[in-house]
């Protein structure tokens, strides 16, 4: 991925951390507790011993597939049996890395993800690589399922959410509804709990707040509240139904205030130096079309600033929520003792990546939804139908350009929507949710196979 040169410079990067920290030197200044230089140290060796393994691994489509959202994805399986899900294309990239990183540096395990480029079909496609947990049921059944039972998460589980609101409030991962955490049972209890679809929505900072009730704007337009940010786990806390380990989550804010802040800062570099168009979920032409509903303009001259300083005070102001959460359940609870801490063997190496078949197109997916965007849609019907065989004819070049049969089924799909779409077209202001779901046209499984 190719870095703008208008954005910040890795010594333009220094300079704000030396600034901010009083050293131009990404790693450790003098002084600084002996502990957090060793954890350093590990995180890093950690972060390159994954690399290493994740380049010797090679993948073949794998039976699992998932086929919704507005990211082209496929899941694929590597040679020691695991599947991870390919997400194509930039969308969000720097953001789900910064949070991977940040994770791993505070002891919040979300699944390993690594920036690649694979051969899919007869196409070198770019994208981002994530651990898939297998087995694994969403959030949501235990908020708003039929059964649904805060009860049954463990102490290790409410933690981990506690920990996701105080590290999603000092990066800016505020994306959050029950359907982004998955979860792992073990018997009748909620053991295990992983936070999916990270993002940096580095335009709400200084416009958010950490709180019981907030939650981002992009999705409190369309969806219910209920499902929205973390306030259903406060609401349970307030009612008394569960109790939360206030005390384990207040002792890790602490350790993460006092963390050095250049080595904070540093996860968040590559997003900086992209002029912050891939931090966020959405793709930048879809964020163009929603960002002015939620703030005019992105202050991205105080992003690192104020990050920093969310950094420094985390746990100040993880003590102002758990105290006022504490007040309106009206039941007195001490939380300012406690303490918190937290390889692999390596495959032999591996011939080149052999192409992954399947029934997808990143380049069809990228017209669709260029074609679809509300902002290009007419009301005018004449006009629209000239867009769409516009489109149609751009389409056609792909699948003449191309020799992949996996590749031209895909393109073939994609042309179908569009003859479907002159057919019926819809108003301009009904594509926003199509274009949501337009992962879901191409069925993935290789042709002839039929679905498993």
């Amino acid at each position: 991925m190719k870095r703008r040169s208008g954005g910040i410079s890795r010594r333009g990067f220094l300079a704000i951390a030396s600034a901010l920290g009083g050293s131009g030197i990404i790693g450790l200044r003098l002084g600084r507790r002996p502990e957090y230089e060793r954890l350093v140290r590990l995180w890093r060796r950690r972060l390159d011993l994954e690399e290493q393994l994740f380049r010797r691994l090679r993948f073949t489509l794998s039976p699992t597939q998932l086929r919704s959202g507005l990211t082209l994805k496929l899941v694929l399986r590597d040679q020691l049996g695991d599947d991870w899900l390919f997400k194509m294309g930039t969308t969000g990239i720097d953001g789900a890395e910064a949070i991977y990183r940040t994770g791993c540096l505070f002891g919040w395990e979300t699944p390993e993800l690594h920036r690649t480029t694979l051969p899919i079909n007869d196409q070198m496609v770019f994208g981002s690589a994530q651990r898939f947990i297998r087995d694994a049921s969403t959030l949501s059944v235990q908020v708003a399922g039929q059964n649904a039972d805060p009860r049954r998460l463990t102490d290790s589980a409410l933690e981990y959410l506690l920990t996701a609101q105080l590290l999603g409030w000092i990066t800016a991962n505020h994306h959050v509804h029950t359907r982004q955490f998955v979860t792992t049972r073990k018997g009748e209890s909620v053991d295990r709990i992983y936070r999916i679809d990270n993002t940096v929505e580095w335009f709400l900072v200084g416009h958010d707040t950490l709180s019981a009730r907030y939650v981002t704007p992009l999705l409190s337009r369309r969806m219910p509240a209920a499902k929205l940010g973390y306030d259903w786990m406060w609401r349970s806390f307030r009612e008394s139904v569960i109790d939360l380990p206030l005390a384990n989550a207040y002792a890790h804010a602490r350790f993460v205030a006092g963390f050095p802040d250049e080595v904070f800062l540093e996860s968040f570099l590559p997003g900086i130096e992209n002029d912050y168009r891939f931090f966020t979920n959405a793709a930048e032409m879809v964020l163009r079309h929603l960002t002015p509903l939620v703030v005019p303009k992105g202050e991205r001259e105080r992003f690192v600033e104020r990050l920093v300083a969310r950094k420094r005070r985390l746990h100040k102001d993880a003590e102002a929520l758990f105290d006022e959460q504490i007040a309106e359940r009206g039941v007195e609870q001490e939380y300012k003792d406690g303490l918190s801490p937290r390889a692999t063997e390596l495959p032999p190496e591996s011939s080149p990546q052999e192409p992954v078949h399947a029934i997808t197109s990143s380049a069809a997916h990228s017209v669709l939804l260029r074609t679809f965007l509300p902002s290009n849609v007419s009301d005018d019907p004449a006009t629209q139908i000239l867009r769409f065989q516009a489109s149609i004819d751009e389409l056609r070049g792909l699948r003449a350009g191309t020799e992949d049969v996996h590749e031209r089924a895909a393109v073939d799909i994609a042309i179908g929507a569009l003859r479907s779409e002159i057919d019926n077209p819809k108003a301009s202001s009904q594509y926003l949710p199509y274009v949501f779901n337009l992962d879901g046209l191409f069925p993935v499984i290789p042709e002839g196979e039929g679905p498993r």
